[in-house]
């Protein structure tokens, strides 16, 4: 059996264009000066708008509707007041008047699958605050 030479070993580059790691200057300044966070509530439908304040920009939301059993998750990217709503097994992808999501807030719409009078509606907002920091 032939022996191998530490000069012969295949040793990476070094040096910081040699690293195929991301950049972590790059996370550092970015993600971590921003933290997630979750906040849970329940609201009583009243088939008018209805505001729900969260402690910061809410970037998902998800309402599960105890009374009907329909849930609407709203997303970046989608339009407007729009959102995934299903309900009795069938799934509206854009329905409209849903969800509307807003500095601090987020707004339920006048859909009648997702903000019916006297219905039981319970929600969580996903979202991110800053830290801080330059």
């Amino acid at each position: 059996m032939a022996r191998t030479s530490y000069a012969q070993t295949q040793i990476p580059p070094r040096g910081r264009d040699a690293v195929p790691y991301p950049d972590w200057r790059q996370f550092i300044n970015g993600a971590m000066l921003r933290t997630a966070e979750a906040v849970s509530g329940t609201v009583i439908g009243t088939g008018a708008a209805l505001d729900v304040p969260t402690p910061f920009d809410p970037a998902v939301v998800m309402t599960v509707n105890e009374t009907d059993g329909s849930f609407a998750i709203k997303m970046p990217g989608q339009p407007g007041a729009t959102a995934l709503v299903q309900k009795a097994g069938a799934t509206t992808p854009a329905a409209a008047n849903a969800i509307t999501l807003d500095t601090g807030k987020f707004t339920l719409g006048t859909n009648a699958d997702v903000n019916t009078a006297a219905d039981v509606i319970r929600w969580t907002a996903w979202g991110f605050s800053a830290l801080g920091g330059a």
